[in-house]
């Protein structure tokens, strides 16, 4: 990706943070999921939320999901949720190679979905993981430093945007008034 495609997904971010609290958390995660996919010419988006095995939100640009056969779907969804649980779980960036039998993974996801490249990045707000977003690429590592900080940002806009009302009174610490008048407005 060129330097200047790469800061895009800046604008995605931009963009989605301001829309954060005037739609429906679910037709937030699907726009984020289509914007990602669309930003990185990912065949298949995920998105993972907490710790549960489905996607939250998945985005399949060519429906190549659809063409699988019932057991080769369960195996895909097998292994993409383990790929974000063992993001979610230490919250550092993986690939497919990654997992226990990682080339065979890698062997079935090309064979089956025509994706070379499988990435998985954490979801992070205030120091933790607690989501991965899976891309499945037609291309090799399209991610620039740009694109990784822009990733790591988008954790921060999640968190903000499931906890609407929550997040921001959790984060700002009430402060002790002094004065005996400030005080009574406090009150």
């Amino acid at each position: 990706m060129s330097d200047a495609a790469s800061g895009d997904v800046y604008r995605l971010v931009f963009e989605l943070t301001a829309r954060a609290t005037d739609v429906p958390y679910a037709q937030f995660l699907e726009e984020l999921a289509q914007g990602l996919a669309a930003q990185y010419q990912a065949r298949i988006c995920r998105l993972h939320i907490g710790d549960g095995a489905q996607a939250a939100a998945s985005v399949d640009i060519e429906d190549a999901l659809e063409t699988l056969e019932p057991d080769e779907l369960a195996r895909f969804d097998a292994l993409d949720a383990m790929l974000a649980e063992a993001v979610r779980k230490d919250g550092v960036l993986r690939t497919a190679l990654d997992l226990h039998g990682g080339e065979e993974i890698v062997n079935f996801l090309a064979r089956m979905l025509r994706t070379p490249e499988t990435f998985a990045f954490p979801l992070m707000a205030r120091g933790r993981a607690f989501g991965a977003i899976t891309l499945y690429l037609l291309d090799s590592y399209p991610f620039a430093e740009a694109d990784v900080r822009g990733l790591q940002a988008i954790g921060n806009v999640l968190y903000a945007a499931s906890n609407k009302h929550g997040a921001l009174n959790a984060v700002t610490p009430k402060l002790p008034v002094t004065s005996d008048k400030l005080r009574q407005y406090q009150d």
